[in-house]
């Protein structure tokens, strides 16, 4: 028979075993969630706060503000040059009137130089 102290001792030193064999898993089970966290951290520190959000969707806000009214006034412009006339049509309804003019003359000539 194996005496009480022997087999104490085996025992006691199982368990020391087992204590280190689990204190080591906890070790690697805690150093892969240290390892977890500090990724989530660092994903965390590229997110985008609400602050660097608003401050964008407002100066993205003032740019479309600015485009649509450049884009009214471009539209102004060309609806004003659209409604006026070239120099080229102006020039010819100038001449054309002067012609008119000056044929209306000749006819009212013509008819005091026959009475």
């Amino acid at each position: 028979m194996i005496p009480i102290k022997e087999l104490f001792d085996a025992k006691l030193a199982a368990l020391e075993k087992s204590i280190a064999v689990a204190a080591n898993l906890m070790d690697t089970r805690l150093h892969a969630m240290n390892e977890f966290r500090l990724q989530l951290r660092d994903q965390t520190l590229t997110f985008l706060t609400k602050n660097e959000h608003q401050i964008m969707v407002d100066s993205l806000h003032k740019d479309i503000k600015f485009i649509t009214d450049d884009i009214r006034v471009l539209r102004d412009s060309k609806s004003l040059l659209e409604g006026k006339a070239s120099q080229k049509s102006v020039n010819l309804a100038l001449l054309f009137s002067i012609l008119g003019t000056v044929l209306g003359i000749l006819a009212i000539v013509a008819v005091l130089v026959k009475v």
